[in-house]
């Protein structure tokens, strides 16, 4: 009898031990539950309008284009591009987008200029870019872990053309330096991708096809320096995105 007893009392005794962690793993089943449906949550909030800020870093590049500094034309450019773009989505299928994009080279070439007297003046060329756009996008594959889109846009191009003297501390008479602008309009199609990295953050990759028209006469300064650009040119863009999504 008084061994049952001990029995009885060792058992009570290990089952109060064991409530604490049979509380706490309830309390974990109960939170990946809470988390879980959270995420369901988010996930079904997509079909409700939302918006999107996207911040994007890639390149641009104009192949085949006739491309002319001074006597000298290459067939080809390749430069930097930051893109900002807002995009706000009337469920999760449709949206609309505006942005801008700088494009910008960190090189010069040389650009010489040759007076009537034999003299060569020494000149440096650079090269900007400057877009605004705007578009409508559609996206074909929302799951949870991924989402795939696409869309048209339009706007406009400002291609700016600098020349400019090194400054070696000499004197010069009138300005060191000359901008060219030249604007142009565009049009074509973007193809993207994003991965969710949190409820309101996502890491995507894009790419972007575009027609851009210029006038086809090329705008000149007094100091015979003329835009580099000119008529009709293709242009190529990819780059990674960050993207930051809140619902209204």
């Amino acid at each position: 009898m008084l061994t049952a007893r001990a029995a009885l009392i060792v058992s009570l005794g290990a089952a109060s031990a064991c409530l604490p962690a049979i509380a706490l793993a309830d309390e974990h089943t109960e939170r990946r539950a809470t988390h879980a449906t959270g995420d369901a949550k988010a996930a079904y909030d997509l079909d409700r309008p939302h918006s999107h800020v996207e911040l994007g870093v890639g390149v641009l590049t104009l192949p085949s284009a006739h491309l002319c500094i001074t006597t000298e034309c290459t067939s080809t450019d390749l430069t930097l591009l930051l893109e900002l773009r807002h995009v706000f989505m009337f469920n999760r299928r449709f949206g609309l987008e505006a942005g801008v994009a700088w494009g910008f080279r960190p090189v010069t070439a040389e650009a010489n200029l040759h007076a009537p007297d034999g003299e060569v003046i020494e000149r440096r060329h650079s090269r900007n870019y400057f877009m605004v756009s705007g578009g409508a996008r559609y996206y074909p594959i929302t799951s949870p872990g991924f989402l795939l889109w696409t869309g048209a846009k339009a706007g406009v191009v400002v291609a700016s053309d600098r020349y400019a003297s090194p400054d070696r501390g000499e004197s010069i008479l009138g300005p060191r330096s000359t901008v060219i602008r030249s604007e142009g309009v565009m049009g074509g199609l973007a193809l993207g991708a994003d991965w969710p990295l949190r409820t309101n953050w996502l890491l995507g990759v894009w790419t972007t096809q575009m027609l851009w028209n210029f006038p086809g006469q090329r705008a000149c300064a007094q100091t015979r320096e003329c835009a580099s650009v000119g008529g009709t040119l293709y242009s190529f863009e990819a780059g990674l995105a960050v993207t930051y999504r809140v619902h209204l």
